[in-house]
């Protein structure tokens, strides 16, 4: 993984950005402080999407994988690229080991907490496609949760 924050001249880009967002009715010092708790949760930010990227390629290997854990996996990519179309039982997720949870958690924490730069299948090569195959695999699943 590489950095876990950002370097000076990122966090100066996130900063003037942040700086551009901020309300206009503030203080000298309630900028400060709204600025500083802005930049905590830009780190956080940053923190998650690394380990969502050191991560996904575990959970997509898992989702293409014909068991319980691929299942698991799939529905969970599948609900972050269409929530409308697909319910996660998040439950489920105690079928997983130790490090395919986590990894899925990792994933679950960028894509869930923050708002993510880009949508879950632009981090995955040919990602559409994946997503598709998917789709096309667990359409008509009724495992954990009765589809709709």
């Amino acid at each position: 993984m590489s950095n876990s924050v950002p370097n000076q001249a990122q966090r100066e880009q996130i900063r003037n950005n942040l700086l551009n967002m901020a309300p206009s009715n503030l203080t000298q010092y309630q900028l400060n402080e709204w600025l500083a708790d802005q930049m905590v949760i830009e780190d956080y930010r940053y923190q998650a999407r690394q380990k969502m990227i050191a991560a996904l390629p575990k959970v997509v290997e898992l989702a293409l994988k014909d068991c319980g854990g691929g299942y698991v996996a799939a529905t969970m990519l599948l609900n972050i690229f269409n929530r409308y179309a697909w319910q996660f039982d998040l439950v489920s997720m105690r079928n997983l080991s130790f490090d395919n949870w986590r990894a899925c958690m990792d994933v679950l924490a960028y894509q869930t907490l923050t708002s993510p730069d880009k949508d879950v299948h632009n981090y995955i090569a040919n990602g559409t496609k994946v997503m598709q195959d998917l789709w096309g695999r667990y359409e008509h699943s009724k495992n954990f949760i009765d589809r709709r």
